[in-house]
């Protein structure tokens, strides 16, 4: 008798359940972006600006920045969460999620950066 065809009963650990979950985390980042774009753009509002119109101090823009990046970088700190889990639990993989996550995190801060440098130059 043979077992070719049949299903494995054995229950996954929670390894790799946490690995999963932190490449499911990935799916925060869209959420994210929305989120750092509307805070981007109501900072300045809520202090009294409307950029469409006149142009903010330097420092109100400035925390539009940092506001907008913490709301992106929200979701890396659940990506790092479920990614150290799964390497305790010595998943092999177990760090790429939260490579990829920096990486995205990374890129959206030095685009937003290089921006706002090249508005300060050509002002």
């Amino acid at each position: 008798m043979t077992t070719a065809g049949a299903h494995s009963t054995a229950p996954r650990t929670s390894g790799s359940r946490n690995l999963r979950l932190a490449w499911w985390s990935l799916v925060l980042y869209p959420v994210a972006f929305v989120g750092a774009f509307v805070v981007g753009q109501a900072v300045p509002w809520w202090m009294g600006y409307d950029v469409a119109t006149t142009a903010a101090p330097r420092w109100v823009m400035g925390l539009a920045l940092t506001a907008a990046l913490a709301t992106f970088a929200w979701p890396l700190l659940v990506t790092a969460l479920f990614s150290r889990r799964a390497v305790a639990d010595s998943q092999p993989g177990a760090r790429m999620p939260v490579l990829v996550g920096g990486i995205v995190v990374g890129g959206f801060a030095l685009i937003n950066l290089f921006s706002g440098l090249m508005m300060l130059i050509f002002e």
